[in-house]
């Protein structure tokens, strides 16, 4: 693991940040997306991390045991569901802002076992931090065309979800009973179409909803429906395509569809390529 002085190591990933991005502009930018070597010193707990890359002030960690080219995948597919045209503006410009005020990143580790992964967690973070997890065995860029699902797809879109609209639309997209997303998930339990209980009993009603976020419009934006998805996920979730969605979670369909809300119009493909700036 590369370490430097604190006060070194924050003024050069400020540096490359500022050099790599615009912050918080919505404006045309040649968006640099490179691995730089990191040493600690923005928080205790970022100690695990060898690496980052960031993306507009967000930024992707790994430790030494996920590659370059995962972390690259991971951050491509953050600026795809932000930036789904890739015009160089943020499809939702308040929902970019809010996970830019809480320091959004996702942690990456080689596996659920990673020893610094615990390591992570256990040290803690500021509690007002976007943060989402995900694991390099799990990441699979273009797994479709064999057959297997990305799991960048999901981690991502929860981190989006969760820690941005969420917190800035809270009457919609909140995590908590009554929200118009809510009252269609329950919609859809009590109509048999997802079970978010059945891999893990003691789901949490806030985890309910964000997995349901994530089922929802990841099926109408046509992630689960390739060779042998929809058999995989049915004791969990059955309507894989946005057809199926229109049709059986009216509510659902009719809430990620508004254009207002900028969702994405696809799924991430894992190859963000902004304009040069004008």
């Amino acid at each position: 693991m590369i370490r430097m002085g604190e006060r070194g190591q924050l003024a050069a990933m400020l540096a490359v940040l500022a050099a790599a991005t615009t912050g918080c502009s919505s404006g045309n930018t040649m968006v640099d997306l490179e691995v730089y070597p990191y040493g600690g010193g923005e928080d205790p707990a970022f100690d695990v991390f060898d690496r980052f890359v960031g993306f507009q002030g967000l930024a992707v960690y790994g430790t030494d045991g996920v590659s370059d080219e995962a972390m690259l995948h991971a951050i491509h597919v953050l600026a795809g569901y932000l930036d789904s045209d890739e015009d160089g503006e943020m499809d939702s410009q308040a929902v970019f802002d809010e996970l830019w005020r809480r320091s959004a990143a996702m942690v990456l580790f080689a596996t659920e076992d990673d020893p610094l992964a615990d390591e992570f967690f256990d040290a803690g973070f500021p509690a007002d931090r976007a943060i989402q997890d995900l694991y390099g065995d799990e990441i699979h860029p273009g797994g479709a065309a064999v057959g297997e699902f990305d799991a960048t797809l999901e981690e991502v879109l929860h981190l989006i979800t969760s820690g941005g609209y969420a917190q800035v639309f809270p009457t919609y997209f909140g995590e908590e009973p009554g929200t118009a997303l809510a009252v269609a998930m329950d919609d859809c339990i009590a109509g048999g179409y997802y079970d978010p209980l059945f891999h893990e009993p003691d789901m949490p009603y806030a985890h309910q909803v964000s997995e349901f976020h994530y089922w929802a419009l990841t099926s109408i934006l046509g992630g689960q429906s390739f060779e042998g998805r929809p058999e995989e996920i049915a004791d969990e979730w059955s309507l894989y395509t946005g057809e199926l969605v229109a049709e059986f979670a009216p509510e659902a369909h009719a809430l990620l569809t508004d254009p207002q809300w900028g969702f994405a119009d696809g799924i991430p493909d894992g190859s963000y390529e902004p304009p040069p700036p004008s």
